[in-house]
């Protein structure tokens, strides 16, 4: 779709905006100052274009299968503590964060009053749906179609499948902070999403048993062990387990 890829092209244009606002302590710490974030960011012409969407179309634009392509929003999520997703949790907003912030905006921008508890109801409610499919989802092992490992080593097993020998010399050239952060936005969402990290999954339940529990922690553990063990070094994956409890703890 020629507009979706509009879309993808103007976001990842902005997104390089959050470490900057990062930098001012200007992250948004809630909904109202994220839509007001996205209004500094986001080009008229995409304004436009959200506001324009027909209701029926934009659960569609909005779904999880087009939520890889809205890396600014993926990042106010992710930061290190964010404070919008902390935000959303304590509202009772544990699924569809990225939901919520796009048809809240797209809300303002279309009425120019939002009223947040009636929005956020409606999205409970599909949390509470989502649910009694994530009790299923969490013994699948297979969701959507794509195999989801039963653990860290079975995460090893499936990058092996995905990547040839070229592209993991390729790896092995990179400094682990370069592979990391390079691989964030990119491979690691492509496990936090399609591996159920966001939505739930038995992957994201091995995780939760170890005390981690934020998808951006969980797919960070995945992208450094597994650089570790092309390199072959040890994973260490306690010291890593230590080190994201003792972060938000601190």
């Amino acid at each position: 779709m020629a507009t979706q890829k509009f879309i993808v092209l103007v976001l990842i244009s902005v997104v390089l905006s959050l470490s900057s606002a990062s930098a001012q302590n200007n992250v948004p710490r809630n909904l109202k100052e994220t839509a007001s974030f996205l209004n500094l960011n986001v080009p008229d012409s995409l304004k436009n274009l959200i506001k324009g969407i027909k209701e029926e179309e934009f659960e569609e634009f909005a779904s999880d299968e087009l939520q890889n392509d809205f890396e600014l929003i993926d990042s106010l999520l992710s930061a290190r503590k964010s404070l919008l997703f902390t935000y959303l949790n304590n509202k009772g907003i544990h699924n569809f964060k990225k939901d919520v912030v796009l048809e809240y905006y797209k809300l303002q921008l279309s009425e120019g009053y939002v009223k947040e508890d009636s929005l956020l109801k409606v999205f409970k409610l599909k949390g509470n749906k989502l649910k009694k499919e994530i009790k299923q989802r969490m013994s699948a092992d297979t969701i959507a179609g794509i195999y989801i490992p039963k653990n860290l080593e079975d995460c090893f097993v499936q990058i092996d499948s995905f990547w040839d020998d070229s592209t993991k010399n390729k790896v092995r050239e990179m400094t682990e902070s370069e592979f990391t952060a390079g691989a964030h936005f990119g491979f690691g969402m492509w496990m936090r999403n399609n591996w159920g990290l966001w939505g739930g999954s038995r992957l994201s339940v091995y995780f939760n048993k170890q005390g981690i529990r934020h998808p951006d922690d969980m797919s960070g553990i995945i992208l450094t062990s597994y650089y570790r063990k092309l390199k072959g070094k040890d994973p260490d994956v306690k010291s890593q387990l230590k080190y994201y409890k003792k972060y938000w703890t601190s």
